[in-house]
């Protein structure tokens, strides 16, 4: 059985649905500590008709940063819904406006992962680390989940080999393979929800690479 386990993303590139589409079970790893109001759990990017960089982002509650992903709140909408919610319409042409209702950023960000994983045909169930009975962090954390679904196969970002140990993963029989995304951009996969994209979404979940760390 092979596992894969990522934070809850808003709006996540294509690389975390191809480690989606390449797993038995995905596991949210949302009992861990908020990266802070900068990071990928709460904003996303993409390249505008201009051809330049525009970001969007969920604002969060003051000090959230010392907060579990699962228990960060938005901030107080002061308009910052209709303002983001615009800025989809103008430049997709989508409503996504029950993406945005919940108060919790988790919340928000597993509507905007499912939206994109049914749009992109993955059936991988989903689970959330906070749901499961797990010890440690770091690595132990997550071969503690990976050991609740009893799987023998780990699949792993490539941004992770910086500082998973591998080895650690092989005395518990579990190998770890890492995912390369051979993708023309990294910018957020909410690109292909607009209408006539969902195909390219499709095709670019095969644009990758596996290999197993020598």
């Amino acid at each position: 059985m092979k596992i894969a386990i990522s934070q809850p993303e808003h709006f996540p590139y294509m690389g975390y649905f191809q480690k989606m589409s390449q797993a038995d079970a995905f596991v949210i790893l949302d009992d861990v500590q908020f990266s802070g109001p900068r990071s990928y759990q709460n904003r996303n990017k993409f390249i505008n008709a201009a051809g330049e960089e525009e970001w969007f982002t969920v604002p969060v509650e003051k000090n959230s940063f010392y907060k579990l992903i699962k228990d960060v709140n938005t901030a107080p909408d002061f308009g910052w819904r209709k303002k983001l919610l615009k800025k989809i319409d103008y430049h997709f042409s989508m409503d996504l406006q029950d993406v945005f209702i919940p108060e919790k950023l988790v919340d928000i960000n597993m509507n905007s992962i499912n939206i994109c994983k049914k749009a992109f045909g993955i059936h991988t169930p989903l689970f959330f680390s906070s749901e499961i009975p797990t010890t440690g962090n770091k690595n132990e954390l997550l071969i503690s989940i990976c050991k609740y679904f009893q799987a023998d196969t780990y699949v792993s970002g490539e941004g992770a080999k910086n500082y998973l140990d591998v080895n650690e993963f092989n005395k518990e029989g579990i190998d770890v393979i890492f995912l390369k995304p051979m993708l023309s951009n990294y910018d957020s996969s909410i690109i292909h929800l607009s209408e006539g994209r969902n195909e390219a979404g499709r095709e670019e979940l095969n644009q990758y690479m596996l290999y197993v760390s020598e």
